[in-house]
């Protein structure tokens, strides 16, 4: 809430809190790491992290729209830079593709060899990059805003993609967008829909209409991408389930295990649902289940130990 704080002055009042877990052995979003890189350039380059991204990427660019919500709004906090909240124009993002294609910003295989090193490379994420590798194609950006916009470029093909949706209706779009979008420029080939599609406007349907939904198109493979089917399910099950609308949730993350039997984190979502409706038997058979597929799931032993300590106090 105070626009003078620096990510020093956040550091300080968390550096002494014990560690989730220890550095290299996990791997979870969170913006504390872009805070913690901030301090490390500005210890060794001398520069915030605004200055540092003007010399090396705007400026050699041309970037002359592009800024930081910070500079020009004081109720903005100046400090999670790297994390997002610089504003730019659909010009400023041509010019800084063009700018990484011919070397002003960063070679692209340089970038790549940077990204792919295994010091940072942790899962799919390297450097605050998402690294996602589809059909052949390797990109690396990052989407941001819950989504809403998706940066992505293919270095071995020096092709760039942003989609910017609205905060609606559509903000879960960007990312297939930028696929879709990414796999026709550089193959040349209609690219498949997003199962999201065939799925839309979920909000109005109940769980089993959902399921009737996917159901009808899922041998429509050649029209179809499936590839994120049981991440869109489970969206979907936690949007119906923060509304409260728990019979419905149970029906979309049941057909996320029917469709995904090996996945422990469908089983737990589901788990999670039939114990939020007063099923708990059935919710401990899902943690088991997540347990049997993922032995050191954290989570599902805490949940279980919970249930089975009700139980105790209800007999």
């Amino acid at each position: 809430s105070n626009p003078e704080t620096d990510n020093r002055d956040v550091y300080k009042m968390v550096r002494d809190a014990p560690l989730d877990y220890q550095p290299g052995e996990y791997s979870r979003y969170q913006q504390s790491g872009y805070a913690i890189g901030e301090i490390i350039l500005q210890d060794n380059l001398g520069a915030n992290f605004d200055e540092l991204a003007s010399e090396y990427i705007l400026n050699p660019a041309g970037m002359s729209n592009t800024r930081h919500a910070s500079a020009t709004d004081d109720s903005e906090p100046a400090f999670l830079l790297s994390a997002g909240g610089y504003r730019s124009t659909a010009d400023d993002m041509a010019k800084m593709f063009l700018n990484i294609n011919n070397g002003s910003i960063i070679l692209p295989a340089d970038w790549k060899s940077l990204l792919l090193n295994e010091k940072y490379l942790f899962d799919d994420y390297s450097l605050g990059s998402i690294v996602e590798n589809r059909e052949g194609i390797l990109t690396v950006g990052h989407s941001g805003g819950g989504a809403r916009a998706n940066v992505r470029y293919a270095p071995d093909q020096k092709v760039g993609v942003m989609i910017c949706t609205d905060d609606r209706q559509t903000n879960r779009l960007a990312i297939p967008l930028a696929r879709m979008l990414m796999h026709e420029i550089i193959t040349g080939q209609e690219a498949l829909l997003p199962i999201r599609v065939a799925l839309s406007r979920y909000e109005d349907k109940t769980g089993a209409q959902v399921v009737a939904s996917y159901k009808s198109v899922e041998g429509q493979i050649d029209r179809y991408d499936f590839s994120a089917a049981q991440s869109t399910l489970n969206q979907i099950g936690y949007a119906f389930l923060s509304q409260e609308r728990v019979a419905d949730a149970i029906a979309v993350f049941a057909l996320n295990v029917e469709n995904f039997p090996e996945s422990p984190n469908a089983h737990d979502s589901l788990g999670e649902a039939l114990l939020a409706s007063g099923d708990s038997e059935s919710a401990l058979t899902e943690y088991r289940m997540v347990l049997a597929l993922d032995p050191d799931n954290e989570r599902a032993n805490s949940m279980i130990a919970a249930i089975l300590s009700e139980h105790e106090e209800a007999n």
